[in-house]
């Protein structure tokens, strides 16, 4: 049985019209060759013929032996090496104003016009590959942009086979978000884009609608129909397939069920995309992130994309690229369909030192770039930095790699069933997979986080997603000179975006959001120049750019065009009025020519945007020269100082932190002095009063600058019924001054804390748990306080959720 790959590739061969062709394709102008190859698909007994055939897996053979064949172009100077490969297909790519117009330039060059995903694109069908790659020339000439469509193979941003246990819910506080949001993301919809989604995976099945109702896509062929995305499997039960499953699983895997974990958002359904298990065109590409975005009812609220291009300043074409940014303007009924991307898994010098700002799918204003990070808190060595990060969430090292902290844990979640996916181990004990790592793992983390978000609040836009990400994230380790605190009040790092989710602070900031205002029109400033760019100096070529117009910036993108023999040289830096740095470009191992990119940083979300902006850029390595051609600065934002709408007649408001009364206020405008909280980050309940009813919000959170201690030890997260528990916090590096410890908020019956050097003491009781298979959470807050004497000079707050399990369990964890 043979298994047709989507689109087709065996075409009647003509004689190619050229050896090397120069066309749009992954976003930019690129130069191919035409190798001697052909690629045809096993024509064979079942055991021969590939589960998912890749790239890398068509068998390639010499033209004069495969008339019938798919031409195979490479990048020029790439011949041979795998990643660099294409296949053409007899598809083409235009720009045209109606079908008309279409019709015209497909009779014009011998082919026939069909409408694509997106408003204006058409795709023009001719009779084989080689007709499309010769009417390439003619199309440009017509002004038509076209875009031949060649299958390519996307990078997975794949673990090593690698997993720990579900700690990632305390450093989330997903259990506050639970209680806070109260849906646990009932009503939202997650797409899973990846290579399977296996439906009928008893941790996920509840969760997965049917296969017959439709709501699922295949885009890979093989021996799957067109609406089924789960894996295909082996005769012997094994498949190359899995990574889907894995993001699946940490998403929205069904909760209290007894078995495997839960999701972050587990009431959520889950509809599956096969996407990437295969090699995939532009227009594939776009109907995947495109999927259900529009749809009349049971539409794609959020999508987990734990995948990329495979190479450095690659970007997604016409058609995808339409897609993304549709799902901003019309996903949702207009408020904006969330998408989740991985940040990848190269960065660090030990995995290639890249950059998510080099992805032209992470780099977009419309995706929500996710890094990861280590239990600890400190960002995973192969994450990839960048300007353009949101935030991070929990991942696990590379198993027996090249981390430096081998003794992180990983995530667990579903895999595959029995032999399946990464885990290979038969019968039920495989369902699971117990090393899942990289940024692949992080990004439906943030995905689950954003399901609990909206369907707390369903008004929310995707910019306030975004903010209410950034404003709520975790800053973990301090100490760290990476990070820096803009003018807009919100931290960033270029490892670890505005910091580390916090899903319970999210969903409660969610929960009374104001949504911002309308974008208003960006502020665009440029410079064309032809400017030398000094090889191997030190000294950077500064160019100023004054903005005059006050908005509080958002996204801001820096479009830089150069020409240099050697781009991987440069070292790009935007610098804003405030003084706050993004780092758009390092040098790093790429010997590829020239830059025409657009970069996007977030670095300056909330700042003023009045002042003079600064780009520096210089050559660090020695041996190649280039000339800076054009700048182009893009701030976009809201207009600086509105005033969100207050549409309730209040007759009280009343400030607490932890059940103590910070403040309270019977007349408008209901301003609460806070001059009395010490330094430190605090977590704030107002309680909004009028004639018979009162409301609460929750988790507002506000930063106070002064000297504060800062706990930085990890704390114990698990506990047995009837055993001692005992975790001895740190706060070092603290001025001069003595620490008090205390426990705030609901305290455990039986918990004490040792107020002079913190050690936390109980015994839970027997009656903690309700259930021998499933650990109770129960909250703790450890409070440090720095005192001078008798004046509080500031605080520090230690919030985890402590697992007890019973007394009968053999371990906990």
């Amino acid at each position: 049985m043979t298994r047709a790959l989507v689109p087709t590739l065996l075409f009647a061969f003509v004689a190619l019209p050229a050896s090397e062709f120069t066309f749009r394709s992954d976003g930019g102008n690129h130069r191919f060759e035409v190798s001697d190859e052909r690629a045809v698909a096993f024509d064979a007994p079942e055991a021969r013929v590939p589960t998912a055939r890749r790239v890398a897996d068509l068998a390639l053979v010499p033209a004069a032996a495969a008339p019938r064949g798919a031409p195979v172009l490479y990048r020029v100077g790439r011949v041979g090496q795998e990643k660099y490969r294409y296949i053409a297909t007899a598809d083409v790519v235009v720009k045209a104003v109606n079908a008309a117009a279409a019709g015209a330039l497909a009779a014009a060059n011998g082919a026939v016009a069909q409408p694509s995903t997106a408003d204006g694109w058409w795709i023009l069908s001719f009779p084989d590959a080689a007709a499309a790659l010769a009417a390439v020339g003619a199309l440009e000439a017509a002004g038509a942009a076209p875009e031949p469509q060649l299958l390519r193979q996307l990078q997975k941003r794949a673990p090593d086979p690698l997993i720990g246990s579900q700690w990632h819910h305390s450093v989330m506080r997903t259990s506050t978000a639970w209680s806070v949001g109260g849906t646990r993301g009932a009503g939202i919809n997650i797409t899973v884009i990846d290579d399977c989604l296996e439906v009928l995976h008893p941790d996920l099945s509840a969760n997965c609608p049917v296969i017959a109702l439709g709501y699922h896509k295949n885009l890979n062929g093989g021996s799957k129909p067109s609406n089924d995305p789960s894996p295909p499997l082996n005769t012997d039960g094994t498949s190359v397939d899995g990574h889907g499953t894995c993001c699946a699983g940490l998403a929205a895997s069904v909760a209290d069920n007894s078995i495997g974990g839960a999701g972050v958002a587990p009431a959520s359904k889950l509809f599956g995309v096969r996407l990437i298990a295969g090699p995939v065109s532009d227009a594939q590409e776009a109907q995947a992130l495109g999927w259900r975005v529009t749809a009349a009812s049971d539409y794609t609220h959020i999508s987990t994309n734990s995948w990329g291009p495979i190479f450095p300043y690659s970007a997604p074409g016409a058609l995808a690229l339409n897609a993304i940014k549709d799902n901003a303007i019309r996903g949702r009924g207009g408020k904006g369909s969330i998408v989740c991307f991985a940040a990848g898994n190269d960065g660090g010098p030990a995995f290639g030192n890249d950059n998510a700002n080099y992805d032209g799918y992470a780099n977009l204003a419309e995706t929500i770039c996710v890094a990861a990070a280590y239990q600890n808190g400190l960002p995973v060595e192969y994450s990839e930095p960048g300007a353009c990060l949101t935030v991070a969430a929990p991942s696990g090292p590379v198993d027996g790699g090249t981390d430096t902290d081998q003794t992180q844990p990983f995530l667990v979640t579903t895999d595959v069933q029995g032999k399946g996916g990464y885990n290979p181990t038969a019968g039920t004990a495989g369902d699971y997979f117990l090393k899942m790592n990289g940024t692949s793992g992080a990004c439906p983390l943030v995905a689950g986080t954003c399901a609990l978000m909206i369907a707390t609040n369903p008004n929310l836009g995707w910019r306030d997603v975004q903010e209410i990400l950034m404003r709520t994230a975790t800053k973990t380790n301090g100490g760290d000179p990476g990070w820096a605190t803009n003018a807009g009040g919100i931290n960033f790092h270029h490892k670890m975006g505005a910091g580390v989710v916090d899903a319970g602070a999210a969903v409660s900031m969610a929960k009374s959001w104001t949504n911002l205002p309308v974008a208003a029109t960006p502020v665009v400033v440029s410079k064309s120049m032809t400017t030398p760019i000094p090889d191997n100096a030190p000294a950077p070529i500064s160019n100023s750019f004054v903005v005059n117009q006050d908005l509080r910036c958002e996204h801001v993108t820096l479009k830089v065009k150069a020409t240099h023999t050697s781009r991987g040289d440069l070292r790009i830096t935007l610098t804003s009025p405030t003084g706050t740095k993004s780092y758009l470009a390092v040098p790093f191992n790429d010997v590829d020519s020239d830059i025409d990119w657009i970069y996007l940083s977030r670095a300056h979300w909330g700042e003023p945007s009045r002042g003079t902006w600064t780009v520096d850029v210089s050559d660090e390595q020695s041996g190649d020269t280039g000339t800076l051609r054009e700048l182009t600065l893009t701030v976009n934002g809201t207009v600086a100082g509105y005033t969100p709408t207050n549409t309730t007649n209040l007759t009280k408001v009343t400030i607490t932190e932890h059940g103590t009364e910070i403040g309270s206020t019977t007349a408008a405008p209901f301003s609460i002095p806070y001059a009395s909280l010490p330094a430190g980050r605090h977590h704030l309940l107002a309680t909004l009063e009028r004639t018979g009813v009162a409301a609460t919000t929750e988790a507002l959170v506000i930063d106070i600058s002064g000297p504060r201690p800062s706990i930085t030890s990890r704390p114990v997260v698990t506990a047995k019924e009837g055993t001692a528990y005992l975790y001895s916090p740190t706060a070092p590096g603290v001025a001069a001054g003595t620490i008090d410890w205390s426990l705030v908020g609901t305290i455990p019956a039986g918990m004490g804390i040792n107020p002079n050097n913190g050690q936390v003491t109980w015994t839970p009781p027997n009656t903690t748990t309700t259930n021998p298979l499933v650990p109770t959470h129960v909250p703790v807050i450890i409070r440090a306080t720095l005192k001078s004497g008798a004046t509080v000079l500031g605080i520090d707050d230690q919030f985890f959720l402590l697992s007890v399990r019973d007394s009968t369990a053999s371990s906990p964890g």
